[in-house]
């Protein structure tokens, strides 16, 4: 910790007028979202991760900020929020035994608008990313934080590997909805899609690369409409930094609002609509020649259990007979037919049921796992009142069991809570504090939050892991094994995952080059 009283840079005359300021500059842990502490540690880094950074400023009187940056000559990409706080009222159970105490949690990232005027404390969270063509070794780059009454600079040890970071392959998806909370934006017109593409721009920095379809008001009866829907797709492609699959909305759910319900269809004629879809779908193509109908995958219903799985086989046949599309659900019935789903995504406290560990013969479906207002008590998840590496920890448990994917259905469910600045749960619905969403809209703006940050982080920790796991696949396996142990018994400190990124870097640097 460093502290500037800014009197002694002043001069004298004004000393004899006011008491001027003093402040003090920290550099917490990026991963201790209370900032409780001082943070000297080095960050172990591949070329193409995201240097985090969290600053703490305390200061005894009102003080302007004119800017804050970041200096170093290793950065192609440097983002500077300010972190803000938000309420989640609903005490869920049973909770996690690594709980955050009350009911005010830093989260919500806010765009920095220098000058600005602070006081008492104020936290800001800096991402950069390492430019590829940055230089292996060791660096001291600065927080720079320039005031109305003097500057200051705090350091930040880096050490940059001589490993670059590979393309993402874990795919991910938060599904986006439709509502900007803002009643002026027209829905459809082309002031919402220039919205809804801020919100995809903003997604995809964060990781996501699978994108669901929202519900859209297209004719699903004959002649059908797909106006809105390709419109969703274009949106996607042209915003998207990587569009890996595009999912359509469920065509079937339950008859009644109870869990154990029947799943109905909500479409009139399945098999035309899906026929029709397919057409339309095989007649965009991308890029590379694929077309739309490579890359889609289709919901069903959602969540079928074991009462309603008949009725999820039967309306799953009905879309495969009608064309050949790839079918994709989050399940929690206890056995599955192959033959009918090509990607299976278990709730992450039931990834360890038989049906998905046993070794089965011939095809079998892509496995991913979610989580949304479930599993509680310690399993990792992406609550606001949860330790931020037990969000990042989801895709450690993605690698450890052999999963490839991870999907959550609120990226920005902002309807789920009446004011999500004032209460981010929903404790009529039961939704844990940030269940509902990922981002934040404020004033015609979408805000990330420190929970995506860290997903980005984990789903790099993925990337590592995989790249390890194609040189050394035991040294992989028992460096995971050793933050996971189960899917609720995880190391989630910040000093456990940094030590294994660490080991993991060290291997895959090994003989490479020698540092600076």
């Amino acid at each position: 910790m460093k502290k500037f009283p800014l009197a002694f840079v002043l001069p004298l005359s004004a000393l004899a007028c006011t008491h001027q300021p003093d402040f003090t500059l920290t550099v917490c842990d990026p991963m201790d979202k209370m900032c409780t502490a001082e943070f000297t540690d080095t960050t172990h880094l591949a070329k193409g991760e995201t240097l985090s950074i969290q600053v703490k400023l305390e200061t005894d009187q009102p003080l302007e900020i004119k800017d804050i940056h970041l200096e170093g000559g290793l950065f192609d990409d440097i983002a500077v929020w300010r972190i803000g706080e938000v309420r989640s009222t609903y005490r869920y159970t049973p909770a996690a035994s690594d709980r955050l105490d009350g009911e005010i949690f830093p989260d919500i990232l806010y765009y920095t608008d220098f000058p600005e005027s602070v006081s008492g404390r104020t936290t800001y969270f800096i991402e950069a990313r390492i430019s590829e063509d940055a230089r292996p070794g060791f660096y001291t780059p600065k927080v720079k934080l320039r005031t109305s009454e003097g500057a200051a600079a705090v350091a930040v040890p880096v050490k940059i590997y001589p490993v670059t970071l590979e393309k993402q392959s874990l795919k991910v998806v938060n599904w986006i909805f439709d509502d900007l909370r803002d009643s002026t934006i027209v829905r459809y017109s082309d002031e919402y899609f220039k919205e809804m593409a801020e919100i995809v721009r903003l997604a995809s920095r964060y990781g996501q690369n699978v994108w669901k379809i929202p519900e859209t008001t297209d004719v699903t009866t004959p002649p059908y409409d797909f106006t809105v829907f390709n419109r969703y797709v274009e949106l996607f492609m042209e915003n998207a930094g990587e569009v890996k699959m595009i999912a359509g909305n469920h065509i079937g759910g339950r008859a009644e609002s109870r869990w154990d319900a029947p799943l109905v269809a909500k479409i009139p004629d399945v098999e035309g609509y899906v026929a029709a879809l397919y057409d339309n779908l095989c007649s965009h193509r991308l890029e590379d020649g694929r077309t739309w109908a490579d890359i889609y995958v289709q919901h069903v219903a959602d969540e079928p259990i074991e009462c309603s799985q008949k009725d999820w086989e039967a309306l799953a046949a009905r879309v495969k007979a009608a064309a050949p599309l790839k079918i994709i659900e989050a399940y929690r019935a206890p056995s599955f037919d192959p033959g009918l789903i090509d990607v299976i995504v278990p709730q992450l406290d039931e990834i360890s049921w038989p049906s998905y560990t046993a070794d089965a013969e011939g095809n079998q479906p892509e496995k991913w796992f979610y989580t949304s207002m479930y599993p509680r008590w310690d399993y990792p998840n992406r609550f606001v009142e949860l330790p931020l590496g037990k969000t990042r920890i989801l895709h450690w448990i993605n690698f450890r069991f052999g999963f490839t994917g991870f999907l959550h259905w609120g990226l920005n469910y902002w309807a789920g809570a009446e004011n999500p600045l004032e209460d981010v749960s929903n404790p009529e619905a039961m939704w844990p504090g940030g269940d509902a969403m990922l981002f934040y809209r404020l004033d015609g703006r979408t805000l990330p939050s420190l929970r995506a940050a860290a997903m980005r982080d984990g789903i790099n920790d993925y990337t590592l892991l995989t790249m390890l796991a194609h040189r050394d696949s035991s040294a992989a396996k028992n460096i995971c094994s050793e933050i996971i142990e189960n899917e609720y018994t995880c190391d989630c400190r910040p000093a456990a995952i940094r030590e294994m990124r660490k080991r993991i870097l060290d291997i895959l640097s090994k003989d490479v080059q020698s540092f600076d």
